[in-house]
């Protein structure tokens, strides 16, 4: 019999991107690699690799699958329903509250005095409503990063994170506490979500303001006057028919302008007789034409584009704990069974893949390094090897260089020198796969500084920065086999061996 090997493929099937491409699929597979990154090595689980191997996804949707048939994935679901239970109490609590302060508001406003200072009333009801909705409208347009920690959506929510983190303070539902509060409050999707929550509590206090003004409208017999000491008429009769311009249009009686005028009372004597019905019909059209209809139009708008938010979330397949198992849960080359089986019976060895190194290289070849001291013996000696040295990449200016020498200067590979000191990272990644791209060759990955590592860290610490760059390299376009460990600083003859046959060097 004969075990061949193939290249995986990537195809998504219907059950799989069910079975994955939800939210709450992706928040469990965050959770899952921060408890890995906290436990410097991923979760040893081979059912769940298997099974996330079996739904023949795409990397993310494996990732989900494997973070469902963890183990820990039954405590991290709990934590995340009790903080989404804390959450919808806080903000019933919070809905609550704000209901109150309308009511509280509108009664102070409308009994305090006799008769009603109009105009007072009007700011005492709309005044802070209104400077909110301007300070949100501006925090949005020029820092929208700040929208979510500022608003009352942002404290609301983090009172709910901070009680559910102090119930579970430790272990995985700590780390999905933190792991949801990070994804909910950052980003389009806090930014949407908060300011419904926000809309949502200023809508309440104005139900809650409109509802007192109907009630004490109904039962008591309020009147309105208007009063300055240092306007004139001419600067509030503008203003008041200019507020009551959307008022008159959506059907609220409203004072004319006759009647602003002979509303005015400088505090002596007998106050005006005012229209009180056209007086309370344009106190309620502002509070709901000016105070409650922004507030519901936003809270639906923001919803919605808060379900576009989440339906737009993916996970950043770029961070090293992610690409850890990139491998794992994708393997480059494997076994698909055994196939034309021999008649006789006996089996022959599996065909093995083996490492195919640079063929005799006609060129110079690009080298460069990345976080690595040049002075260390970079580039090395290579029999037969000419070097089109791009030197250390540590700047914006270098990076334009280097793009600039791969355009216009002949070369056969790119190879790129990095410490193994430093941890792998997107912005690295990202710079490889555009160093990649700009070269239109090969691109070769040395590892470097191993020596020093080992004084450092134990075997696995090792083994895994070593699995992590690798991955790394594969993701910006290094074939597997084009990543070597060479440490030009030391005395590395084995790495040297390497290097020369990976560049088909003389004596490789």
């Amino acid at each position: 019999m004969r075990e061949i090997s193939t290249t995986s493929g990537t195809r998504t099937t219907m059950s799989a991107a069910s079975d994955s491409a939800d939210f709450d699929g992706r928040l469990l597979a965050m959770a899952v690699r921060v408890l890995e990154s906290e436990g410097e090595a991923p979760i040893a689980d081979a059912a769940a690799d298997a099974r996330a191997r079996r739904a023949d996804g795409n990397f993310e949707q494996r990732l989900v699958i494997r973070a469902r048939a963890l183990a820990v994935a039954t405590p991290l679901r709990a934590a995340l329903d009790k903080l989404r239970t804390t959450l919808r109490l806080a903000v019933a609590f919070a809905l609550l509250i704000a209901a109150a302060g309308g009511v509280a508001t509108a009664h102070t406003a409308l009994t305090a005095d006799d008769p009603v200072n109009f105009p007072w009333a009007l700011l005492a009801l709309l005044g802070v409503h209104v400077l909110a909705l301007l300070l949100w409208l501006a925090v949005l347009l020029f820092a929208r990063g700040a929208v979510a920690p500022t608003s009352l959506g942002g404290m609301v929510a983090a009172v709910a994170r901070r009680f559910t983190a102090r119930t579970d303070e430790t272990g995985p539902q700590a780390v999905m506490v933190r792991t949801a509060g990070a994804v909910m409050t950052r980003g389009g999707m806090g930014r949407w979500s908060l300011s419904a929550i926000s809309h949502g509590l200023w809508l309440a206090f104005m139900a809650g303001a409109v509802a007192m003004t109907l009630l004490v409208l109904s039962t008591r017999q309020v009147s309105f006057t208007w009063q300055t000491t240092i306007l004139s008429a001419d600067s509030y009769v503008p203003a008041t028919e200019a507020i009551a311009v959307l008022p008159r249009l959506a059907g609220f009686a409203t004072p004319s302008r006759e009647q602003i005028q002979a509303g005015r009372w400088t505090g002596q004597g007998t106050p005006p007789v005012a229209d009180a019905e056209a007086w309370s019909g344009l106190l309620l059209g502002a509070l709901v034409l000016y105070g409650a209809a922004p507030r519901l139009i936003l809270l639906v708008l923001c919803w919605d584009l808060r379900a576009r938010a989440l339906a737009r979330f993916r996970l950043d397949l770029g961070l090293p704990g992610f690409l850890r198992l990139r491998e794992r849960l994708m393997p480059t080359v494997r076994h698909e069974g055994v196939v034309d089986p021999d008649e006789d019976g006996d089996e022959a060895e599996p065909v093995v893949i083996e490492a195919v190194p640079v063929a005799r290289i006609d060129g110079p070849v690009a080298v460069l390094a990345l976080e690595l001291d040049v002075d260390t013996g970079w580039p090395p000696d290579v029999a037969g090897i000419d070097w089109l040295d791009l030197g250390a990449i540590d700047s914006r200016d270098d990076r334009e260089r280097a793009w600039q020498l791969l355009r216009d200067s002949p070369h056969c590979l790119v190879l790129a020198a990095v410490s193994l000191l430093t941890t792998p990272d997107r912005g690295v990644g990202a710079l490889l796969r555009q160093l990649h791209e700009a070269s239109g060759a090969p691109l070769a990955l040395v590892l470097a500084d191993g020596d020093r590592l080992r004084r450092r860290h134990d075997e696995a610490a090792v083994a895994q920065r070593l699995e992590d760059w690798r991955m790394l390299g594969l993701r910006a376009g290094v074939a597997p086999e084009w990543s070597i460990e060479y440490d030009p600083a030391a005395s590395d003859e084995a790495g040297m061996a390497r290097l020369a046959r990976l560049l088909g060097g003389e004596g490789a």
